[in-house]
């Protein structure tokens, strides 16, 4: 995995580890592979057992705890039933893992030990929940302390214009990957298939998130899309939706800045400056002005992280 990210030019992925399916032990087993990897890998631990998140030093929590499932599956939550057919025993409008109770206890520990928290939801039933509960911790503590810990959504798929300037305005962040609009967006797509076009074409608004301040991070949710910047890229600037597109330079951002920001990470990675890391990639196109139908045909030439090299693996200085 290590090997394929390099060969993509990245130097830094988030890992959403779902302690609930995988189990303490195996999260030791993670941390002893990743130790001596030159890659940055920033841990979000899908459990609510914060004080155990604490005690291993760790400044965020959540991740991928889930709000709700998939739409492949039918159990994304949403306000409104599907329009195919759900498995026999799923409700036609989706599941909802938790009860507003559950997820207000979790947000109210968490955000007092002063971790970030990130949570998965894709329908719009499970982003209300999310949005919702930050505001009632909100009302009690103060905005303040919430905006200043940058929580995240995962997905944020279905969110409306209510949900966007209102998680904008309690400051937090929607992790997003773009190349689900690429594989299941459209009229002819999954989505649609699920929910018809008339609803499924306000899915996935990376450009209204934008130009309402809530700045999405973008990403793979790798192995679901691929590891790769360049087809997230490619989705980004070719969005089903016309006016959900954005320029390369924007592009480029949620794919570099956009995710440091989400991780709360304040080294400076991602930017081109005096005491930043050098953490760079060498390509043999600049993807900002490169036709987004070509994106996926770039070539890494190189890639260095702290300014060692670990791209191409001939010239590797660092694992």
């Amino acid at each position: 995995a290590a090997r394929l990210a390099y060969s993509k030019g990245v130097g830094s992925v988030h890992e959403m580890f779902v302690v609930e399916w995988r189990g303490w032990d195996s999260f030791d087993l993670f941390r002893e592979a990743v130790a001596p990897l030159a890659l940055d890998v920033t841990a979000y631990l899908g459990t609510d057992e914060v004080e155990r998140v604490l005690a291993l030093g760790y400044d965020r929590i959540g991740g991928d705890w889930f709000l709700d499932g998939a739409f492949g599956s039918h159990t994304a939550w949403m306000k409104e039933p599907f329009t195919s057919s759900p498995p026999a025993g799923t409700p036609p409008t989706g599941i909802s893992y938790r009860s507003d109770d559950e997820v207000y206890a979790f947000f109210s520990r968490a955000l007092r030990a002063g971790l970030q928290v990130g949570v998965h939801a894709i329908g719009d039933a499970a982003i209300e929940q999310a949005i919702s509960t930050w505001e009632k911790v909100a009302n009690e503590v103060g905005i303040e302390q919430v905006v200043r810990l940058r929580h995240r959504i995962e997905h944020f798929e279905c969110a409306s214009d209510d949900h966007i300037a209102r998680a904008a305005e309690l400051g937090l962040c929607a992790s997003v990957q773009p190349a689900f609009d690429a594989f299941w967006g459209g009229p002819d797509g999954m989505y649609s298939q699920r929910i018809g076009w008339d609803r499924a074409a306000d899915m996935n608004r990376f450009r209204s998130m934008s130009e309402a301040g809530l700045t999405p991070a973008a990403g793979s949710d790798s192995t679901v899309t691929p590891l790769d910047p360049f087809v997230q890229m490619r989705a980004l600037r070719s969005h089903h939706v016309v006016d959900q597109r954005v320029s390369g330079e924007q592009a480029l951002t949620l794919m570099t800045i956009a995710g440091h920001h989400a991780a709360r990470d304040v080294s400076g990675r991602g930017e081109l400056r005096a005491q930043a890391p050098a953490d760079l990639t060498w390509l043999d196109r600049d993807p900002v002005t490169t036709d987004p139908d070509e994106l996926t045909k770039t070539e890494v030439l190189g890639t260095w992280i702290a300014g060692r090299r670990v791209w191409p693996e001939a010239d590797a200085e660092s694992a």
